[in-house]
């Protein structure tokens, strides 16, 4: 037998598990572990999917297709690149890539696939979702099931879910995200899993689009002039509605976020708060805790039956939603949140199972939907090798949709969530007046989550802004204190609450001080705000399974999205950036001194420029992955084709006297250029300047603009040219042309092969980290570097970096083990 996999297709993230004789693992497809479900349709070439449709769609939405999923039923097509799909095609071109993906990248096709669909789907939409599946280009067994089954297969192998001395166990399945919500009950046994009751669910709120709205109002912008079809306009709106769905994931572990809006002609910040947030959906969490209370009745049973209530998804993690949940079953005696790739990995053990109970077809493809209440295959049917680990709860989180319409109102839930919501202030993490916790502050269903106290207002850092940027330090609040550390708990009825569709949380600032205003909206300061994210002496915060870490801009997204990731494995650590340093420089010294224990840097450490010269001794650095600083034109700009070193330094050097484009080539247009670039003190111009003068303080002169600034001067004109980061310049994809650069050795494109491998030089360069050899005798900074570390491939290219090459990260890898050996594990 080869290998079985699950899939869990959500409204705004899909996850794939796969499992070759072992307990399933979660698979990184098209660069991430989760894969956004989206599709994009270029002129004349074949459709992307996942990160690389969502990267394209920013720059032209009109492109492309997400949230087909929920439209399952649907007459009405969906309009990508001018033509018109339904649905169920979509569905079916986007299987069919994330299968081809991972044939290719396993060499082989799967034995068996089994794919999730929303348990209270009705029977029509169930029918047309397998019709979706019939049209898959494969030639295996592809099965739907609900997701419920995929759940109660995971929840029946975990001995953590069962009670002694039980026959049987409840697990009711709860999913609440922005597009839909779903509920419905398990009852576990020895034999597997079978749903209890009567599944129900409702329409959920498009709370993405809600914040959009809210954000562009707050902002100063008249949205009634705004020309959304106009292709800069619609640009810059994706790139907005990306950094508002940022900012409401950092917003369910903090209470307010700061997001830049860049229109054409207009920029301002405008500051999101949780309770803005909480307004928008608190009529429809109520209505999903009513249809959840409703759910558990029609078992029947009680909330005091219920031994645990497991909380899934984003939404779910919000206070507001937890105070209701606790209140509407005030008799459940646990409440906890499992990892959201359950589904994904259940839908892989029922795979397991299918595929050892019969022979896959000679030919052809399959689809094959199971009812409301398909039970999974005896245990006896799985590998016996399909256990869970210890403590194998960790993964990326993927969205699971669930669509259905909602039941009647419900009296008795009304009155539980009424007073709940009306207490639920005096419960929040802080009140209106007081002090606000900063930095990884986050909150947690079982306790207080422990967090630095603030700092106060945010300090000054470099203006560079942009996706990877200058530091308006958006450092999102860790969510792993959400998690219990156990896992899932021991239960008599489990009520598991699925936030699905898409990803809840926001970005946050700290506001500081008795501010209650409900929004704000700044102009573009001249120097970017820094959010205040860890207290700068050593005393400020707890030390308890504190991981201090400083970092520059140009490493920041990296390091951040590894925090991310480690929450759901490793609750118990907090990973607390110094919001004060912004370049590698204050960095070091950070790190040299003992006030860091890890620093992110951008070249390496120089014992002879050290604030203390023996600091070598005391440290040890990694080299974790490549950026480059692409020279862009304007797609217009025919004529400008490759760069040699000596233009470089004649263009870019202080008091250069090219202003014209004939003044490079007579061949070139008579056209005066348009010379654009970041602020000079932020780590991108310093290294550009360094790399190309030898200098990082000199360079000509020329018009200064944050990052997406300076994509957006580009964009808007022909005679333009300037310079950015790696990660912007990929987001951006075909709307910039990137300039050949001939280092010596050819001329080179800027793209991930010429980064990963140096060649687009001097515009290219390694990313460091540099962590004090005594703090990896630290449980907590041990397992933050080991994990980042085992992961640092897929972590970079999530944050739009090129990732190292298998032996660079296996040399990392195997260093860190040596320097970790004897580590005991993260104490509770």
């Amino acid at each position: 037998m080869g290998y079985q996999l699950g899939i869990d297709i959500g409204t705004a993230n899909t996850t794939v598990a796969v499992a070759s004789g072992d307990w399933p693992q979660i698979l990184t497809v098209a660069g991430g572990p989760s894969i956004p479900t989206v599709l994009y349709f270029p002129a004349g070439a074949p459709v992307v999917f996942g990160r690389a449709a969502a990267r394209r769609a920013l720059a032209e939405p009109s492109r492309a297709a997400h949230g087909f999923l929920r439209r399952i039923g649907d007459s009405a097509p969906v309009m990508a690149g001018g033509s018109a799909y339904t649905p169920e095609g979509l569905v079916t071109r986007f299987l069919d890539r994330v299968l081809a993906s991972v044939t290719e990248n396993r060499g082989e096709a799967p034995d068996q696939v089994v794919v999730t669909y929303p348990t209270s789907w009705t029977s029509r939409r169930r029918e047309l979702f397998t019709e979706a599946l019939e049209r898959l280009d494969v030639d295996v067994p592809v099965r739907a099931v609900p997701a419920a089954d995929a759940l109660g297969a995971v929840l029946a192998r975990r001995a953590a879910a069962r009670t002694p001395g039980r026959g049987a166990d409840l697990i009711a399945v709860y999913d609440f995200g922005a597009g839909a919500c779903e509920a419905a009950v398990l009852s576990v046994s020895d034999y597997g899993a079978e749903v209890a009751g009567t599944p129900a669910g409702m329409a959920g709120v498009e709370i993405d689009d809600l914040l959009l709205e809210h954000v562009l109002a707050a902002s100063g912008v008249d949205v009634a002039l705004l020309d959304r079809t106009e292709p800069a306009t619609a640009a810059a709106l994706g790139r907005l509605r990306a950094e508002v769905v940022a900012a409401k994931e950092t917003l369910a572990a903090d209470d307010e976020a700061s997001v830049p809006v860049t229109l054409p002609g207009a920029f301002a910040w405008v500051t999101l708060r949780r309770e803005d947030l909480e307004r928008l959906v608190t009529p429809a969490v109520e209505d999903s805790v009513r249809v959840l209370a409703r759910t558990v009745r029609s078992v029947p049973t009680t909330a005091g039956g219920l031994s645990s209530v497991l909380l899934y998804g984003g939404l779910a993690r919000m206070p507001l939603v937890g105070q209701l949940v606790r209140a509407a079953l005030p008799g459940a005696r646990r409440f906890e949140e499992p990892p959201a790739e359950d589904l994904a990995i259940g839908a892989a053990l029922l795979a397991i199972g299918l595929a050892e109970q019969a022979e896959p077809p000679a030919g052809g493809e399959t689809a094959v939907i199971g009812g409301a209440t398909l039970e999974p295959p005896e245990l006896s049917s799985f590998p016996g090798v399909s256990l869970p680990p210890s403590g194998a709860l960790a993964g990326a989180g993927a969205a699971v949709p669930f669509a259905a319409a909602s039941g009647p109102d419900d009296a008795d839930a009304t009155a539980l969530i009424t007073a709940a919501y009306e207490s639920f202030p005096a419960g929040a993490a802080a009140t209106a007046g007081g002090t606000q916790p900063t930095g990884l502050a986050a909150w947690s269903t079982g306790a207080a989550a422990a967090a630095p106290p603030s700092g106060g207002a945010a300090g000054p850092a470099a203006a560079s802004g942009g996706a990877a940027g200058g530091r308006n330090r958006r450092r999102r609040g860790g969510l792993g204190a959400l998690r219990s550390a156990g896992g899932i708990a021991a239960l008599v009825a489990a009520v598991v609450f699925i936030a699905g569709g898409t990803t809840l949380g926001v970005v946050l600032t700290q506001g500081g001080g008795n501010d209650t205003a409900a929004v704000q909206a700044t102009t573009a300061p001249a120097v970017a705000p820094a959010t205040v994210t860890a207290p700068t002496t050593a005393a400020a915060a707890p030390s308890r399974n504190v991981v201090r870490v400083a970092d520059s801009d140009e490493v920041a997204p990296i390091l951040e999205k590894a925090s991310q990731e480690l929450a759901s494995s490793q609750p118990n650590v907090t990973v607390a950036f110094d919001s004060t340093v912004t370049d590698t420089t204050t960095a070091f010294a950070k790190l040299c001194s003992g006030e860091a224990a890890i620093a992110g840097a951008s070249f390496e450490l120089d014992p002879k420029f050290a604030p203390d010269p023996s600091c070598k001794d005391k440290v040890v650095g990694f080299e974790i992955a490549h950026h480059t600083l692409p020279i862009i034109v304007n797609p217009a700009n025919t004529w400008l084709g490759c760069l040699n070193l000596t233009q470089l330094k004649s263009i870019w050097a202080p008091g250069s006297t090219i202003t014209r484009w004939n003044q490079i080539n007579k061949s070139y247009p008579d056209e005066p250029i348009n010379f654009v670039g970041p602020a000079k003190n932020t780590v991108q111009a310093e290294v550009f300047n360094s790399s190309i003068n030898g200098d990082s303080t000199k360079s000509r002169d020329y018009t200064v603009r944050d990052l997406g600034g300076v994509a957006q001067t580009v964009l808007s004109d022909k005679d333009a040219i300037g310079f950015l980061d790696f990660p912007t310049f990929e987001t951006l994809g075909a709307q910039l042309r990137g300039v050949l650069v001939n280092g010596g050795s050819g001329c080179e494109p800027p793209n991930a092969i010429t980064a990963g491998t140096g060649v687009y030089t001097p515009l290219c360069k390694p990313l460091y980290v540099y962590v004090r050899t005594d703090a990896l005798r630290d449980p907590a900074t041990a397992a933050y570097m080991k994990f980042f570390l085992e992961n640092e491939q897929s972590i970079a290219q999530v944050s739009h970096y090129v990732p190292r090459d298998d032996a660079t990260v296996k040399e990392n890898i195997d260093k860190v083990n040596s320097l970790t050996q004897g580590v005991g594990p993260v104490p509770a």
